[in-house]
């Protein structure tokens, strides 16, 4: 849909030591201990139609896109026009979290004009990965 925000559905784990990414549900990571994280997602999005004008990647904390401190955001963005059209988004942070705050990433595609758009993870691969900071406890 033409400038829609949609969460990215990261469906497969591959290491998830400690249980606290729900992969079927809500596609959401609670770091189950409070500290400082590192947060990186890259996505490759296939755009079926029309030329795009922008699309952003971004990573909400408690369901929300707006932050405290400008340090805990930042988004790269790359467009690349092939057949039809083909994305590959970043995001990343650095995010005090508690316990039970969780992190959740989330795509916007828009495109030139007001027509509908639908896009889809590219068979390119996309990958959200994390870590908690060493030296930090809350």
């Amino acid at each position: 849909t033409h400038d829609t925000v949609t969460k990215v559905p990261f469906d497969t784990e591959i290491i998830d030591t400690e249980s606290t990414y729900d992969h079927s549900t809500n596609y959401r990571w609670t770091p189950g201990v409070a500290g400082r994280y590192f947060s990186y997602s890259k996505c490759f999005f296939e755009f079926a139609n029309n030329k795009m004008n922008s699309s952003y990647l971004h990573t909400y904390k408690n369901g929300n896109p707006n932050y405290p401190t400008a340090s805990e955001q930042s988004h790269i963005n790359f467009y690349k026009p092939l057949t039809g059209s083909r994305t590959m988004l970043i995001t990343q942070g650095i995010f005090e979290m508690d316990a039970d705050d969780y992190l959740e990433i989330w795509v916007l595609g828009g495109h030139v004009d007001t027509g509908s758009n639908t896009f889809t993870l590219s068979e390119l691969g996309s990958w959200w990965t994390g870590w908690r900071l060493p030296g930090y406890l809350s």
